[in-house]
């Protein structure tokens, strides 16, 4: 048996439970949960006994940017292209740059850019164009107007080492702007694991100076990274008849750990353990989850 007797901070149980018991505990964000590595394993004739030693794993974040990027890159990467497509709905319907919604297939696997109307002129960003957005310090990828009523674009792929279902948060900043800027730039997210997949819209805006295009993802942020680990935007000038410059771009990564202690670890029969939650960002957990019996079956979210 096992009584839990507070419901936030730290939590008391009374423990009485037969040898060789096991029990798990999960911490649980919004669209997923985590699975914490901490266990109780009571195996002495004569007494409870509690392993120590577990260490406690710790939430962060994490940034990708293109700083030591050079071409040719397979993780992070950085290209331009050109499109000739309708003006996206303003405001988006549905969250997204309808006009520019198309998966694209490239010897059967997707690439998010050729399946675009007018897609031509397909480059990965050179060694020096790496450097130029690899910092936010005022030198540019100037991305040149492709002329004859085409759109200009940005189009960056980063490979993220997190486990989808952790990812709490998903943080995109762009530092650029155009030329003329008679229409809005687009800054955009792909989500591949939707439903029906297409690019989100973050951000539009219209801009002559260093701007920062952000967006934030904190709901179904699993959704956004593909079966290969990747997460890909966009950044699509609307004007046809004018240029991009790309100063900075980065994509910031909250993940959440479920941890726990406890204490005592060890004693007699009954003992109560006070187990402490360090789950981190506590800001990030909204419930918990706790399997008594090591079933895989949850027996409370206290």
């Amino acid at each position: 048996m096992i009584q839990p007797f507070a419901k936030r901070g730290k939590v008391t149980f009374e423990l009485a439970l037969a040898a060789g018991t096991m029990f798990r505990f999960w911490a649980v964000r919004s669209c997923a949960s985590f699975v914490v590595f901490f266990s109780l394993a009571f195996g002495l004739p004569h007494g409870l006994h509690l392993p120590v030693g577990m260490g406690e794993a710790v939430g962060g974040e994490t940034i990708y940017n293109f700083v030591g990027v050079t071409n040719p890159s397979s993780t992070h990467v950085a290209r331009d292209f050109e499109v000739d497509v309708l003006d996206p709905t303003d405001p988006p319907t549905n969250d997204s740059i309808d006009t520019l919604t198309s998966t694209g297939t490239t010897t059967g696997t997707p690439n998010l850019r050729t399946g675009i109307a007018g897609y031509a002129s397909d480059a990965e960003a050179t060694s020096t164009q790496y450097s130029y957005i690899a910092t936010s310090n005022n030198t540019r990828w100037l991305i040149t107007d492709p002329g004859l009523g085409d759109n200009a674009v940005f189009w960056a792929k980063f490979k993220i080492a997190e486990d989808p279902s952790t990812i709490s948060r998903i943080v995109v900043n762009l530092e650029g702007y155009q030329g003329v800027a008679t229409d809005k730039a687009w800054l955009g997210i792909w989500r591949p694991e939707a439903a029906t997949p297409y690019w989100k819209y973050l951000m539009a805006w219209m801009r002559t100076a260093d701007y920062n295009y952000t967006g934030t993802i904190t709901v179904d942020t699993d959704e956004y990274i593909d079966v290969n680990g990747d997460l890909h935007i966009i950044f699509f000038n609307e004007d046809d008849d004018d240029v991009l410059r790309v100063d900075y771009v980065e994509i910031r990564i909250t993940y959440v750990e479920a941890a726990f202690s406890a204490e005592p670890t060890s004693g007699g029969w009954p003992l109560n353990v006070t187990f402490s939650d360090s789950s981190t960002p506590a800001g990030e957990i909204q419930s918990w989850a706790w399997d008594f019996n090591n079933d895989g079956t949850t027996d409370s979210t206290i």
